[in-house]
């Protein structure tokens, strides 16, 4: 519109009317979610313009639009869904005495997390307010009214809002630190008293034969600092004079570090806070407080629903740090307990269950889990989705809540994982039997059988309890059955298949296992077709040619030479990825060696340099020594390999076609007995 305003009137005209047509288009093709997240968008960008069109600085087509200085109150819906978004002065968010604006972070997965340094920001940003400056605008904060007891909704009076804040703690906080730390220097000086009870009330709304509230709670572990800051009264109800005096339950200061992290960024903040105003002294504390109430705003979004909210937070770019695992977290600790301690009992077993295992870890379990669970593929920036229809599903049983969910899902799941990527899983049956996990993790490592792990963690979840009761038989035929999954693991490595065909074949592997038939009773059985195509693979590609084949034939010449080792009766190897190094026996490149062109023809090269036969296990230090060397200078070398493949390789002669084509042979064959082709 702004463009079109400098335009001739007839082309303005038309160019409005093809916005608007391709506008409906796309809004013909959204769902009613993204109409709501669209429309918030836009009322922002408006607000955000709202004190330059009461100015007269847009155009004349935004003329119409009805804003206040005081505030802007817009609402966008849908059948099922409703996003109300409200620009609002300080001084009525925080209104002396007034309730209509309770917060509660409860539920925040986040503690308080500021330091002096945004505190300061805030506070030099309020300051710097003047009769010449445009309000300032501290941004958007997302907040959802609180589903209360009639019971709880007379605790804190009937006209009285209490309201989970999903984002906008950390200035919530901080600004009733800044208007506590207000208080207690107005307390402090002559004949302000009734200043300092105004914004006491600010903080700590009383009513007549109502109990006192806070404006803001915290979860209860962190919440005794805040609470006792913001209301002056201690743990025995006496009220506490001096915050920071020598009587006080928060002092000595040098204590505070004794304190849990998010106490002591709370008290930090708030003595930062009482400095800076003991130093701005009476007459401009005054006029602070007066900017703070009138020309400073936080446009207020309030969603019908979590997914808005999640919606919308995302899209301001807030919670770069909050993966979907905290969202889960969340919604088990919180919305599915109902006993506050038994809550944060529930989330110090989280916080330290992802410190034991890493919360990258913790979350791909859970997500494995559900997607094994629900039959459900897991869509782009859908985890929280699919997470919280798996928690759905479980709270379906009779009397089950967050804490069991927790104890039965999440915690074995997450341990297994970790054991799992760490080869720490205790195996019984015999080495000749046993699967190869170090396999396992590495073919899932490749995204076209990355879907495997669904049915590995499953199995090992199985593998635990069956450990647990110290049921060996079962241990073993479980065992047996992860043996037989490496053969789909190959399979779907090697293949390719769609992703929708491969996580189907997961889905009915798991719904095999939980139902036998009589035909397959593991479902884990390899086609005669899928045999073939995994037998050609092998035969004809090159695998030495591209660093995602490399990857590939890595992995199964792992598993050979293991396979070797336990037939000799020899401990089986540790990974070494780190230090694993491909090498091929005719190097890539060599045109300046006698020895090899001698041998080998162009063509000869071309064909067979990148093939399976061509290609051996070595450490990277040890190639670093032979480079594009003689076949004998390797063949030294490859005799003192721990890897009885590439050992072998040492034996022979001299490296041609026959020789070459002797090994690729034999490399298949071991492979076919391997992995049951």
């Amino acid at each position: 519109a702004t463009s079109c305003h400098a335009a001739p009137r007839a082309r303005s005209m038309r160019s409005l009317l093809l916005v608007a047509s391709s506008l409906h288009s796309v809004a013909c093709s959204m769902a009613p979610f993204q109409l709501v997240n669209m429309s918030f968008v836009l009322t922002r960008c408006i607000n955000r313009n709202a004190s330059r069109v009461i100015r007269g600085q847009l155009p004349s087509v935004f003329s119409g639009c009805s804003f206040t200085d005081r505030s802007v109150s817009t609402s966008a819906a849908t059948d099922d869904s409703s996003l109300d978004t409200r620009r609002l002065p300080l001084g009525k968010i925080f209104q002396d005495g007034g309730r209509e604006y309770l917060f509660s972070t409860r539920k925040n997965i986040r503690d308080y997390e500021w330091t002096i340094d945004e505190a300061e920001d805030l506070f030099e940003s309020i300051l710097s307010l003047d009769d010449e400056s445009d309000p300032l605008e501290l941004g958007a904060i997302t907040i959802m009214e609180k589903l209360m007891s009639k019971e709880e909704k007379k605790e804190i009076g009937k006209i009285s809002s209490l309201y989970d804040v999903h984002d906008g703690q950390q200035r919530l906080i901080s600004l009733c630190l800044l208007l506590a730390a207000i208080r207690d220097n107005l307390n402090k000086w002559p004949g302000c008293d009734g200043d300092a009870n105004e914004v006491a009330g600010r903080v700590y709304p009383e009513k007549n034969r109502l109990p006192p509230v806070c404006r803001i709670d915290v979860q209860e572990k962190n919440a005794k600092s805040l609470r006792l800051i913001l209301s002056k009264i201690d743990s025995h109800g006496k009220i506490v004079s001096d915050l920071l005096g020598e009587t006080s339950p928060l002092t000595p200061i040098k204590n505070w570090k004794n304190l849990p992290q998010c106490d002591q960024r709370i008290l930090e903040v708030y003595k930062y806070f009482v400095n800076r105003i003991e130093d701005l002294g009476e007459e401009n504390t005054l006029k602070l407080v007066e900017r703070f109430e009138s020309d400073v705003y936080l446009l207020v979004c309030i969603p019908s629903d979590t997914k808005i909210a999640r919606n919308i937070v995302m899209g301001q770019g807030k919670g770069k740090n909050i993966e979907p695992v905290d969202e889960f977290k969340g919604m088990v600790c919180f919305n599915r307990i109902n006993d506050e301690i038994v809550q944060d009992q529930i989330l110090d077993r989280w916080n330290k269950l992802s410190d034991e295992v890493g919360r990258s870890v913790l979350e791909e379990a859970c997500i494995l889990v559900a997607q094994g669970e629900l039959g459900k593929v897991l869509r782009k920036n859908c985890e929280v989705d699919l997470l919280e229809d798996y928690l759905n599903k479980f709270m379906t049983k009779e009397d089950a809540d967050g804490k069991e969910f927790f104890e039965t899902k999440v915690e074995p799941a997450a341990k297994i994982l970790k054991q799992f990527y760490d080869t720490g899983v205790q195996l019984v049956g015999k080495d000749e039997e046993a699967p190869s996990l170090s396999f396992l993790q590495s073919a899932t490592s490749i995204a076209t059988s990355k879907e495997v792990k669904i049915v590995i963690l499953d199995f090992l979840l199985k593998h635990k309890e069956l450990r647990d009761v110290h049921d060996e038989a079962g241990q073993i035929s479980i065992e047996k059955q992860l043996k037989q999954l490496e053969g789909i693991a190959l399979w779907s490595m090697l293949t390719k298949p769609k992703p929708k065909v491969r996580f189907q074949r997961c889905i009915n592997i798991l719904l095999s296992t939980r139902s036998a038939t009589d035909t397959d009773p593991n479902g884990l059985a390899l086609l005669r077709e899928e045999k073939e195509a995994i037998r050609e693979i092998l035969n004809t590609a090159e695998f030495g040619a591209r660093a995602g084949e490399i990857k590939k034939v890595k992995a199964m010449l792992e598993r050979l030479n293991e396979h070797r080792l336990v037939v000799q009766h020899q401990n089986r190897m540790e990974p070494l990825q780190s230090t694993l190094h491909l090498e091929h026996i005719l190097p890539q490149n060599h045109n300046n060696v006698e020895s090899w062109t001698n041998n080998w023809t162009p063509q000869q090269s071309s064909e067979w340099k990148h093939r399976l036969g061509n290609l051996v296990l070595l450490n990277q230090k040890k190639n670093a020594k032979i480079g594009n060397g003689s076949f004998n200078v390797k063949a030294e070398h490859f005799s003192n390999s721990p890897y009885p493949l590439t050992n072998q390789i040492s034996k022979h002669m001299e490296w041609n076609v026959a020789s070459l084509t002797k090994n690729h042979e034999d490399t298949i064959d071991l492979a076919t007995e391997v992995f049951g082709l």
